[in-house]
């Protein structure tokens, strides 16, 4: 197995452990896209670093639950993830 798929793996594995959002929880006060920003990066996922959304429904059409940007161009597959903040 190549170090490419070795490292797309490990990807999935890490989002299909993260927690689902609950639809009738209320909607999170900041939500953001957070790439790993270096050589291995993509362009697209360069371009959406930072980028702000309103609600979740917005962030989950960029990165839909289980995986990272979906517009990432990297054979590896996408290191990026959604950074979700709540108030308290």
């Amino acid at each position: 197995m190549s170090i490419w798929a070795r490292l797309k793996q490990a990807r999935t594995v890490a989002h299909e452990e993260l927690p689902t959002v609950d639809a009738a929880a209320p909607e999170p006060t900041e939500i953001y896209a957070s790439e790993l920003l270096d050589e291995h990066t993509c362009r697209k996922c360069a371009e959406i670093d930072g980028h702000e959304y309103e609600t979740m429904a917005q962030a989950r059409g960029d990165y839909p639950e289980g995986g990272g940007y979906q517009g990432c161009e990297s054979e590896a597959g996408c290191r990026g993830t959604l950074v979700i903040m709540h108030e308290g």
